[in-house]
């Protein structure tokens, strides 16, 4: 999977360790997320049970390296993934995008290329209808990212990941509509 400056791919643990450590050991980047990954071997196993959830979807979903072309470095992960109910459960039926990128990538316009890429696969490939993203209230960079893919703020919610998120949303129609 392909953009002008960016290729998706699987996560590579062992070969890309060290550059998911700086998305995944930085507690900046990991502030709105989770804790960040201690140590390389941590961050290894992330991208192994990243690598692993890809392999399995049967939906065609997954979490995928986003490497830069020029350089072919991983430099962040694009997800789109159904979102868990407040208990972990798989089974809502509802999909997700997210994005984490490494701080030396932010404000180059790599996650917004990279989601557009993933919002057209998961609307022209998978047939979904709508697609959502949910953030902490204080992540501000992510919020105006959901804005300029035009995805609709739909309040607050406390629907997944047994917190109160920010939920936006945008469905195939208004995406076929916005002239991406």
């Amino acid at each position: 999977m392909e953009t002008q400056r960016l290729r998706l791919r699987l996560w590579e643990p062992e070969q890309d360790a060290i550059a998911a450590h700086q998305i995944y050991g930085d507690p900046e980047v990991m502030k709105f997320i989770r804790e960040p990954e201690p140590n390389l071997a941590g961050t290894c196993r992330k991208l192994l049970a990243y690598r692993e959830q890809t392999l399995a979807s049967s939906q065609g979903t997954g979490i995928w390296a986003v490497i830069e072309k020029t350089t072919n470095t991983p430099i962040g992960s694009i997800l789109l993934v159904e979102l868990p109910d407040n208990q972990g459960d798989r089974h809502t039926g509802d999909f997700e995008i997210s994005w984490h990128f490494r701080r030396a990538s932010w404000g180059q316009g790599f996650a917004s290329e990279a989601a557009t890429f993933l919002l057209d696969y998961g609307f022209q490939q998978l047939k979904l209808p709508i697609i959502y993203a949910v953030l902490r209230e204080e992540n501000w960079r992510s919020q105006r990212l959901a804005e300029r893919l035009r995805m609709q703020n739909l309040g607050k919610t406390r629907k997944y990941y047994n917190t109160e998120l920010l939920h936006f949303g945008l469905s195939a129609s208004q995406f076929k509509d916005s002239n991406y």
